[in-house]
């Protein structure tokens, strides 16, 4: 009977343990497992003094709570290009270039259960206006990292590198058809966009409330840098008009 028992106890402790799913989101957005994306999002309040600082904002989710017996990790490896700091679960580490950092929840009220938990991974810079990190980020419940989930993050104000993306993400959706610009905030703050000439001349500005389409026919044809303020924080990028 005792046997039986022990068996049925660990069969339910498997079961539950291949139930536990999480899950990278950013902007409220799911990161495909094994994708990618590229964020541009900085700090404006750092900027002023010098300080070119990424803030992504990664949240990571789990359907299951953190506990003693069942920890949750996040590594961050670098890949390429600035290095990074992650500050998930407390304390701050520096991704070392070419190497990686893991953070494990060492106190259960560091991540609940669906919950979106910010990991805190930013990267800064100080030498010049365009730099660009890439890293791999990954979690795992327990102590298997054959199980965890990843994608490959882009931190990069370059506009070779943010180019090759359909739309750009503040905290809300843009994107480019054509000539008409449509945009999607969750919230009905304001977002101020503008675009400038290859040679910093300010060609546009407008608010941006809630959901709605601008027309940028009054344009002429070319590239554009364009920047997105929500007050906080800013994301840049490079548009082509034809």
């Amino acid at each position: 009977m005792k046997k039986i028992f022990t068996i049925a106890a660990a069969l339910v402790c498997s079961i539950m343990a291949n139930a536990q799913t999480l899950t990278f989101k950013h902007d409220g957005n799911v990161i495909p497992n094994g994708g990618e994306i590229v964020v541009s999002t900085y700090n404006e309040e750092v900027m002023e003094y010098g300080i070119l600082q990424f803030t992504p904002h990664i949240k990571l989710n789990g359907t299951e709570s953190a506990s003693s017996d069942n920890v949750v990790t996040v590594k961050v490896e670098h890949l390429e290009g600035l290095t990074a700091e992650l500050c998930a679960f407390g304390d701050c580490r520096v991704v070392p270039e070419k190497g990686f950092v893991s953070k494990t929840t060492n106190n259960p009220s560091h991540f609940s259960a669906n919950t979106d938990v910010d990991i805190e991974l930013h990267s800064s810079w100080s030498d010049g206006p365009i730099a660009t990190s890439k890293c791999k980020v990954s979690a795992w419940y327990g102590d298997d990292e054959s199980k965890a989930i990843s994608f490959i993050l882009y931190m990069s104000n370059d506009p070779e590198v943010v180019a090759g993306i359909d739309h750009v993400t503040a905290d809300g959706t843009i994107a480019l058809n054509g000539r008409t610009l449509n945009y999607s905030f969750p919230t009905a703050a304001a977002h101020t966009f503008e675009m400038y000439t290859m040679d910093g001349k300010k060609a546009n500005s407008v608010v941006l409330n809630g959901n709605g389409a601008v027309s940028l026919d009054g344009l002429a044809k070319g590239m554009y840098i364009y920047t997105i303020k929500n007050g906080k924080e800013t994301v840049s990028g490079k548009v082509v008009l034809k």
